[in-house]
């Protein structure tokens, strides 16, 4: 599960990455030479960002949710527990320990689909 942990905690930082490797891709792209180390790493962060992605495409809403705080943008548990009081009423929050559980599962499922993704 650390393996996808990583994965998804680098999702903000592929994303910069890829909006800076586009523009240099238009700036290359008008001199009409392609650098092939510059293809290289475009086509790796590509693939990275993809697969970033649809691991994320695989979890319910509930899931990304969590993950996408806790992993993704660094929430304490009692942030995201203050937020899902705030948006879904205090008798519907979670608590801390039904979170873990929640992300664990969802770390497992993201797991399973890297070693599917990387047969």
């Amino acid at each position: 599960m650390q393996e996808a942990r990583e994965m998804l905690s680098s999702l903000p930082k592929l994303r910069s990455k890829m909006k800076i490797l586009e523009k240099e891709k238009e700036l290359i792209k008008e001199q009409k030479k392609v650098r092939e180390e510059f293809m290289t790493d475009y086509i790796q962060v590509a693939m990275d960002l993809e697969i970033a992605e649809a691991s994320m495409g695989i979890l319910s809403k509930q899931e990304q949710d969590i993950v996408e705080k806790h992993i993704i943008w660094k929430y304490t548990w009692n942030e995201i527990m203050t937020e899902y009081e705030k948006e879904k009423g205090f008798e519907n929050t979670l608590s801390e320990r039904s979170l873990k559980r929640i992300q664990e599962n969802a770390l497992k499922k993201v797991d399973e689909f890297l070693r599917d993704v990387k047969r």
